[in-house]
């Protein structure tokens, strides 16, 4: 009989992200062979009213194994009552992206109890090693996520001043102790400059807030 053949591992696909209520992270860790239990932060990006990071870690099991953990990160909250539901996925890259390790995309609550979910060993150390992810003694970790729900978090209302449709109101705008008042309808108008600054006023549009 003739041998089988192997089969293709199948291909996971990358999570499609919700435009505005998504967030991609892509951390460069430098210096990977210095990482250690206390690990690294990627700096912060703020998806649907909360903050969002990275944090890479080498991790030890019991048995004396060492895995490369990666965890999806919030600041922690002191109220107990705000949660936020998040799908996301955990990409290693590599020199070649066909040998990229994309990871399966996983579903979970943010919540006082919880606020950093990931992979422990996301890959062995010594794989991470001969398997090429390691580049003039970096890597790159790349995170992406969705919001779909959030509950007690406050947010600032969202204010599209290129939308025609939004009402224009009076605006004052003081620049160096000099008031420039603008009203509805207006033509652009030049405030007087200074040897500091020179500022020009195109159309101004706000959005009448309620209380």
């Amino acid at each position: 009989m003739p041998p089988k053949k192997k089969q293709k591992k199948e291909e996971v696909m990358r999570l499609q992200l919700d435009d505005s209520k998504s967030g991609i992270i892509r951390f460069e860790v430098d210096e990977i062979s210095t990482l250690n239990e206390d690990g690294r932060k990627s700096p912060e990006i703020e998806v649907e009213g909360v903050s969002w990071s990275a944090s890479v870690y080498k991790d030890h099991e019991e048995t004396g194994a060492c895995g490369l953990g990666v965890y999806l990160s919030t600041k922690e909250c002191m109220s107990p009552l705000w949660s936020v539901d998040v799908e996301w996925q955990m990409i290693l890259v590599h020199s070649d992206s066909n040998m990229d390790m994309v990871r399966d995309v996983e579903k979970d609550t943010y919540d006082h109890d919880g606020t950093s979910w990931g992979w422990t060993f996301m890959i062995n150390w010594d794989d991470l090693i001969d398997e090429g992810f390691i580049n003039d003694d970096k890597i790159t970790v790349e995170i992406r996520f969705n919001v779909k729900k959030t509950r007690g978090i406050r947010m600032s209302p969202r204010i599209d001043f290129s939308d025609p449709r939004e009402p224009i109101h009076d605006v004052a705008l003081v620049i160096q102790e000099r008031r420039s008042t603008s009203t509805r309808g207006f033509s652009p108008r030049i405030l007087p400059s200074s040897k500091r600054c020179s500022t020009v006023i195109s159309t101004i549009r706000t959005r009448r807030r309620s209380h």
